[in-house]
C-alpha cells in the first residue's frame, strides 16, 4: 500500500524537507517525477493539516525553563528545522517563544548548511557549542559542523542515535 509507504517513509526521514520526501515518494513508490507544483501542492495541502496542531501542541517537557534559562545568561540560541521558513517563524510567533531564538533557520536550507552557516558567521567555536536535536538529520549536521549532539528522545519514542550519543528525555534534564 503506497499510503502506509509514504507514511513510514515520513516517519523514518524525521527532519527531512517535506520537499525531498514527496520527490522520494513520487521516485519510489509512483515512479515518476514530482514537479515543482505539485511539491508546492503538496507542501500547502501537509502545512493545513498540521500547522494548527503544531500551533496548539504541548510544549516539550522543561523546554521553555531551558529557553528562559539560556536568554537570561545570554547564550544564544538557534532553531534549525526542516520545516519551512515562513511557516517556522509563524509557528514561533504563535506560541510566543520567537524571542527566545537569535534566529530561525528552516527549509529550503539543510540543517548542515544551516549549521555551518551559523558556526562562521557567528565564529563560534564548535567544541564550544552543543546541538539539541530528535533527528538523524541533526545528529548529522551536529557531527558536520563538529559540535557535541544531545539526542532528545521522549517518552513513547524510539531512540534514532548511535548508543555512543547523550540523550535526554526532556529539557529539564539539561537545567
Amino acid at each position: 500500500d503506497i499510503a502506509k509507504k509514504a507514511q513510514e517513509l515520513h516517519i523514518n526521514s524525521q527532519g527531512v524537507s517535506r520537499y525531498k520526501k514527496f520527490k522520494e515518494i513520487h521516485k519510489c513508490y509512483l515512479n515518476k517525477e514530482c514537479t515543482e507544483e505539485e511539491s508546492d501542492m503538496l507542501s500547502q495541502k501537509f502545512s493545513n493539516i498540521v500547522f494548527q496542531k503544531i500551533v496548539e501542541c504541548p510544549f516539550i517537557e522543561g523546554v521553555l525553563e531551558f529557553l528562559e534559562k539560556m536568554q537570561a545568561i545570554k547564550v544564544p540560541v538557534f532553531l534549525l528545522s526542516a520545516t519551512p521558513n515562513d511557516e517556522l517563524r509563524e509557528i514561533c510567533d504563535r506560541r510566543k517563544i520567537a524571542r527566545f531564538f537569535k534566529e530561525t533557520l528552516g527549509s529550503p536550507y539543510e540543517k548542515v548548511f544551516s549549521a555551518e552557516r551559523l558556526i562562521k558567521e557567528h565564529q563560534f567555536d564548535p567544541a564550544k557549542a552543543i546541538f539539541v536535536g530528535d533527528s538523524l538529520s541533526d545528529f548529522s549536521a551536529a557531527a558536520f559542523v563538529g559540535v557535541s549532539f544531545i539526542g532528545l528522545v521522549t517518552k513513547g519514542h524510539l531512540n534514532p542515535f548511535v548508543a555512543s550519543s547523550c540523550c535526554i528525555e526532556s529539557f529539564r534534564d539539561l537545567l
